[in-house]
């Protein structure tokens, strides 16, 4: 596995035909040696698997992740090395799914595709042959749109919204969107668009009746609530099980004391951390109040 990992083809030769290696062999994860070469961007190893030793490409690890999904995953490299190491995971990529026939549309133990999983991480020109060459399925799995939105990836975000028809308002299982990823994670310019461009529903409430506004709240993005509020106009008065009151003061906050969104549980609760909060940012705004 380690000399496919490294791309170390004469040794992976060598152990698989003179010591009689298990080829099929996984680790604790699940993962084979063709996964391991694969994520890594070896396609010299990933050819030898396939083509000498027939490795199927649609085995999946514990978690459900294929071999063509391991080699979306980006490798944390060196800024120099990010060109070169992009550059050989797409001839993997290609390789996998035009000359093996890499099932694109399998959904892995957590609900994710192979497009979801490159939303989250990689170049849009990936999405792009993913979802056009590949005719990857944009709404099998978990949303490739919530996942691009929660890492703030605006180029994959308009392009799946746009050129895909990416369903904008698709919630997860909790009844999180897009739109609630994009401002619990910061992510001003994704949050932006979909209010303005894409007319999102901006006051739909999760399973646990929080908005996006309550998200950005919570995890302290001055600008975000801002926008909400003051471009979108956000429903400051709405109701939800964090704030039985209706109460909802949008102010800017932090995990203080380990309170969070959802653990809200008792109606004086949400006041004591909004007093704390408040202390330590006596410049954030308050906009409304019952």
């Amino acid at each position: 596995m380690m000399a496919a990992l490294n791309g170390f083809l004469e040794v992976t030769r060598y152990l698989a035909t003179q010591c009689n290696a298990d080829v099929n062999a996984t680790d604790r994860r699940g993962d084979t040696a063709l996964m391991k070469a694969a994520y890594n961007g070896k396609i010299d190893a990933v050819r030898c698997l396939v083509e000498e030793y027939d490795m199927d490409v649609n085995v999946t690890n514990d978690v459900g992740y294929t071999s063509l999904m391991k080699s979306l995953i980006l490798v944390k490299l060196k800024l120099s090395n990010i060109s070169l190491n992009l550059n050989s995971k797409i001839e993997v990529i290609r390789y996998l799914a035009e000359q093996c026939g890499a099932d694109v549309n399998v959904v892995n133990k957590d609900g994710f595709t192979a497009l979801s999983v490159a939303a989250a991480d990689v170049d849009i020109n990936i999405v792009r042959y993913l979802a056009d060459g590949c005719r990857a399925a944009v709404r099998d799995g978990k949303s490739a749109l919530m996942r691009a939105a929660k890492n703030g990836k605006i180029e994959i975000v308009q392009y799946l919204a746009e050129k895909c028809g990416a369903d904008v308002d698709v919630n997860d299982n909790d009844g999180n969107t897009a739109l609630m990823k994009a401002a619990e994670n910061g992510k001003l310019e994704v949050v932006q668009y979909l209010g303005k461009h894409c007319r999102v529903d901006l006051n739909v409430t999760t399973n646990d009746g929080c908005t996006a506004l309550i998200k950005a709240v919570e995890n302290g993005y001055t600008a975000i609530v801002r926008y909400l509020v003051e471009q979108c106009g956000a429903d400051v008065h709405s109701k939800s099980k964090i704030l039985p009151s209706g109460l909802l003061l949008i102010v800017v906050s932090t995990k203080f004391n380990g309170y969070s969104c959802h653990s809200f549980n008792h109606p004086t609760k949400p006041i004591r951390v909004i007093r704390q909060i408040y202390w330590y940012h006596p410049d954030l705004p308050i906009y409304s109040s019952v």
